[in-house]
Formats: structure tokens, C-alpha cells, sequence
């Protein structure tokens, strides 16, 4: 178990970071998120470290699909990890850099898997099928990942973690 996680389980703090992230308040998920918190979305080939970084992240997120949230079907929880799985929906409604609005709507199954350690969230890895997500919202797929390539960690990035 890594370092523990005294007084508030893992589980809380993940009910609790889901909760701000479905209503799309940043300070809310990222509170109970350790100060080098690292979300992990693979599919969008996005790391970020760091609240600041995050905060960042999630903020363009919210602002392309201000009606995000999860559905969350169930869940599994040991003292220092925690996965879920369910579906995610959001409608495009704001750009992506340089991607307009579609007002489409997605609806795509997801897995997300928490680290845990001092007693706060210390990672997210966010799994979901982007081919199923960009045909929804009606986005080339290969144009998403081209107009994403700017939130990439650097090599030097990739290469320390």
C-alpha cells in the first residue's frame, strides 16, 4: 500500500472527486487530489501533473462539454486503488482549440482507475474509446488527436515518469 491512506478512505475521496467533476467545479475534484495528482487519459494521449496542470486540463474540458458527467454502474475498492466503470455523456458544446462545436451528444462506456496516497487522490487513468466518442460528436478522429497533440506531455516528460 502506498504511504496509506489515513482518516478518509479512497473510495470517499473519489465519490467526492466525481461528484465535482459531474458538475464540472475543478476546485471541488481537485481538493481531495494530492499536490502532484496526475490524470492520465490515454486515449487522448493527455498526462497532466499537478493541480495546476490539471486544473488547465479539466477547465478546456468543461468548457467543450459543459454538461459532462458519469454515470457510474459500480465499483471496486481496495484500501490504496479504486476502479469504476459506467458511461460518460457530454455534448459538444464549446471548441477544442481549434475544433467548433458540433451540439452533439456522446454517450460512451468508460473505466477509470484511482491511486491512492497520504490520504488524498493520487492518480486517475481515464480509459474510453475515442473512435466511439468522435463519431458521436461528429469529429474526424484523426483531426482530434492532431488538435489535442498541443496538451501532449514532452518527450522529457514522458521519459521522468
Amino acid at each position: 500500500m502506498k504511504g496509506g491512506m489515513p482518516n478518509t478512505s479512497l473510495r470517499a475521496l473519489v465519490e467526492a472527486y466525481a461528484a465535482g467533476k459531474n458538475s464540472q467545479d475543478v476546485a471541488a475534484a481537485l481538493a481531495v487530489c494530492h499536490d502532484d495528482f496526475m490524470l492520465d487519459t490515454p486515449c487522448f494521449g493527455t498526462r497532466s501533473r499537478g493541480r495546476a496542470e490539471t486544473a488547465a486540463q479539466l477547465e478546456l474540458f468543461f468548457a467543450a462539454f459543459p454538461d459532462y458527467h458519469a454515470i457510474v454502474d459500480d465499483l471496486v475498492a481496495r484500501p490504496d486503488a479504486v476502479a469504476c466503470w459506467g458511461t460518460v455523456v457530454m455534448t459538444l458544446q464549446g471548441p477544442v482549440l481549434d475544433i467548433a462545436p458540433t451540439g452533439r451528444t456522446a454517450r460512451v462506456p468508460f473505466v477509470s482507475v484511482f491511486t491512492g496516497r497520504d490520504g488524498r487522490i493520487e492518480s486517475e487513468r481515464f480509459h474510453f474509446d475515442l473512435a466511439t466518442l468522435c463519431t458521436q460528436i461528429g469529429v474526424p478522429t484523426d483531426r482530434l488527436l492532431a488538435t489535442l497533440a498541443a496538451l501532449r506531455p514532452s518527450p522529457a516528460f514522458e521519459e521522468a515518469s
